[in-house]
C-alpha cells in the first residue's frame, strides 16, 4: 500500500484537512441541520438526508450511483419519498454532466455509434413540444413535453453510463429489486394510496407505490424477465433468490387484477421461448414453477383482482376511449391535436359516426371523469398525429434492434451467458411496450431506462470484442 501510495501526486497524498476536527464538525452541522428540517417537514428532512448520502456516491461511482437511483424511480409516487426521490433524480443529471469530462471518449462513441437513433429522439422531442403552436390546450403541452425531455435524459444518462458488465448486471438487479419494492408498498397498510379505483369494487386490486394497478403491472412483467435473465448469469444462492423475487413478482401482478399485465406476460412467455435457443426446457421449468406459485395464491385467495382478469369484456371502458382516440387521429392525422390535449378535445369526438361498447360508461369517462386513451401508441397518435407516432416507433425500433445486436454479439463471441441476459433484456423491453398498449405513459422512465439498456448492451458487447481481439494479437 505505502510503495502505491508513493506513486501519486504529491497533491493527492496531502490531505485536505490537517486534522480530523472539520470533518467532524461539517458532519455534526449536517446532523443538526437534518434533525430541524425532520422536525419542521419530515419529507423535506428525508429528501435533504437523501442528498447528503448520494451525492457523494454518485460522482466517485457514477454508474454505481444509477443502479441506486433506479429503484427510486419505482417509489416516486410515494408521498413521503418523492421528493427525495426528485432531489436525487437531479442529483443524478448534475453527476452525469460534472463526471462528462472523465468519460467523454466513451460517451461520444456511444452517441455516435447510435446516432441515428439519437437524431430520431431529437426529432421526436422538437416535434412534441411545437405541437404546443396547434394544441386545444396549450398549458398542459407545456407541462407535458417537460416530462418527455426528462425521459429522454433518463435515455441518454443509462445509455451512456454503463460501459462494463458489472453496470449492466447492477442496473438490471436494481430494477427488479425496485419491482419487488413497488409490491411490498401495495401490501403495507398505507404505504401507498390507491388513485381513482379507491371506493369501487376494484379497490382491492393491489396498487402498489404507483396508487395504480395498471401502472404497477406495467414494470412487474420486465422486471420477472431480468429475474430470469440475471439467473444466467449468477450462480448459487443468488440465483435462488432471483427466482424467488420473480415468484413474489408473479403473486403482485395476478394481485393486480390487470389485463394489460397478463397480456404482457403471455407475449414475454412466447418471446421467451422463441429467442431462447438450446435452453427451452429450463425456461420451462421456471415458467412451471412460477406457474405453481402463482396457481398456490390463487387457490388460496379469494378476490375481485382474478375475476377481472377472467372478464376482459370491453375493459370497463377502455374501447371506448381507444375509439374516440382513433376518431381523433382521424380528423387531425398529421399533427393531431397537441401534445397531453387528449382529455380536453374527446367530447368534441363523442358523437361521431360509429356506436360506443359501452354506452354510458363510455361518455362518463369522456365528459364527467375525463380519462386518458388507456394506451400510449393511440393516444400519441391522436395528440401528435403520425408524424408524433411514427417518431416514437422509430425510435423505439432502433433500441430493440440495438439490444438484438448486443445478444448476438454475445453469441459470436461465445459468451453465451451474457447473451441470455441481453436476450432477457429484450423481452423485458417488448413485454413493457406491450404493457403500454393498456396505459397512457410515454414519458415512464421504466420504459426509457430498459430501451436504454440496448446501447449500454451494445457497447459492452463491442468493448468485450475489442478486449478479445487484443488479447488475441498478444498472443500471437
Amino acid at each position: 500500500m505505502a510503495a502505491h501510495l508513493s506513486t501519486l501526486p504529491q497533491r493527492l497524498q496531502t490531505p485536505v484537512f490537517s486534522s480530523q476536527a472539520p470533518i467532524a464538525l461539517a458532519g455534526l452541522l449536517a446532523a443538526l441541520a437534518i434533525g430541524v428540517l425532520l422536525a419542521k417537514s419530515v419529507v423535506l428532512g428525508i429528501a435533504i438526508l437523501l442528498g447528503l448520502i448520494y451525492a457523494p456516491l454518485v460522482l466517485l461511482d457514477f454508474s454505481l450511483g444509477v443502479a441506486l437511483w433506479i429503484p427510486l424511480v419505482f417509489l416516486e409516487r410515494i408521498p413521503a419519498v418523492g421528493r427525495g426521490t426528485t432531489s436525487v433524480s437531479i442529483m443524478v443529471g448534475l453527476a452525469w454532466i460534472a463526471t462528462l469530462p472523465t468519460r467523454r471518449r466513451v460517451v461520444a462513441t456511444t452517441l455516435r455509434r447510435h446516432a441515428g437513433l439519437v437524431f430520431l429522439l431529437l426529432l421526436l422531442l422538437l416535434w412534441v413540444s411545437f405541437s404546443v403552436i396547434w394544441s386545444v390546450d396549450p398549458a398542459a403541452t407545456v407541462r407535458g413535453f417537460g416530462f418527455w425531455w426528462v425521459a429522454a435524459g433518463v435515455f441518454i444518462v443509462v445509455a451512456t453510463s454503463l460501459t462494463e458488465r458489472r453496470h449492466v448486471v447492477l442496473v438490471c438487479a436494481a430494477f427488479v429489486l425496485g419491482a419487488v419494492i413497488s409490491v411490498i408498498a401495495g401490501f403495507l397498510p398505507g404505504a401507498a394510496a390507491l388513485s381513482d379505483v379507491a371506493g369501487t369494487p376494484e379497490a382491492n386490486r393491489l396498487a402498489g407505490s404507483y396508487g395504480d394497478p395498471n401502472f404497477l403491472a406495467a414494470g412487474l412483467v420486465p422486471a420477472m424477465a431480468l429475474a430470469a435473465g440475471l439467473a444466467a448469469v449468477v450462480d448459487g444462492r443468488r440465483r435462488a433468490l432471483l427466482l424467488a423475487c420473480a415468484a413474489f413478482l408473479v403473486v403482485g401482478l395476478l394481485a393486480t387484477g390487470s389485463r394489460g399485465g397478463v397480456v404482457a406476460a403471455v407475449v414475454a412467455v412466447g418471446g421467451a421461448l422463441l429467442v431462447a435457443r438450446g435452453r427451452r426446457l429450463s425456461i420451462l421449468a421456471i415458467l412451471v414453477t412460477l406457474a405453481l406459485v402463482g396457481g398456490v395464491w390463487v387457490t388460496t385467495t379469494s378476490s375481485s383482482s382474478l375475476n377481472r382478469i377472467r372478464d376482459f369484456g370491453t375493459g370497463t371502458g377502455r374501447a371506448d376511449l381507444w375509439t374516440i382516440a382513433l376518431r381523433m387521429g382521424d380528423a387531425k392525422p398529421i399533427s393531431g391535436v397537441g401534445l397531453e390535449g387528449y382529455p380536453e378535445a374527446a367530447g368534441k369526438y363523442l358523437r361521431r359516426p360509429g356506436r360506443l361498447q359501452s354506452g354510458q360508461l363510455g361518455a362518463q369517462l369522456v365528459l364527467q371523469q375525463p380519462h386518458e386513451a388507456h394506451n400510449t401508441y393511440l393516444q400519441t397518435f391522436a395528440e401528435t398525429g403520425i408524424v408524433g407516432v411514427a417518431l416514437l416507433a422509430a425510435v423505439i425500433a432502433a433500441a430493440l434492434r440495438a439490444t438484438w445486436m448486443a445478444a448476438r454479439a454475445f453469441e459470436r463471441s461465445g459468451d453465451f451467458r451474457f447473451a441470455a441476459l441481453a436476450w432477457s433484456v429484450l423481452i423485458a423491453q417488448v413485454a413493457m411496450l406491450v404493457a403500454l398498449a393498456f396505459i397512457t405513459s410515454p414519458d415512464d422512465k421504466r420504459t426509457w431506462i430498459l430501451l436504454a439498456l440496448g446501447p449500454a448492451l451494445l457497447t459492452v458487447a463491442a468493448r468485450t470484442g475489442e478486449g478479445e481481439t487484443r488479447r488475441l494479437e498478444l498472443t500471437r
